[in-house]
């Protein structure tokens, strides 16, 4: 369960990183239209949730708000290591934003 929060974390953080203008531009080559920044940002927040409730229930309340920022923190480095090194591996996400 925890690498299901952490996927569902990884996704959020990666959601909310193609809302931004020189994020999507590396991943796509294209600049984010409004629409989809006002709509990755809610899928994004509503995933980062999702992840925290997942953690909560399989882990407690006391663990799982301990765990959950770490996991968060975790997902947020890997999303940059991506953007650096290989930005190609996110273009499914920002695809996914498009429909």
């Amino acid at each position: 369960m925890i690498l299901a929060a952490w996927l569902l974390a990884f996704l959020g953080v990666a959601t909310i990183a193609m809302s931004n203008q020189a994020s999507s531009r590396i991943v796509t080559g294209l600049a984010v239209p409004t629409k989809r920044r006002h709509r990755s940002t809610i899928w994004g927040s509503a995933t980062l949730l999702l992840s925290l409730s997942v953690t909560i229930a399989n882990d407690g309340l006391g663990l799982g708000l301990l765990l959950s920022p770490l996991l968060i923190a975790s997902a947020t480095a890997a999303v940059i290591v991506l953007l650096m090194i290989s930005p190609r591996h996110l273009r499914p996400i920002a695809q996914l934003l498009d429909r």
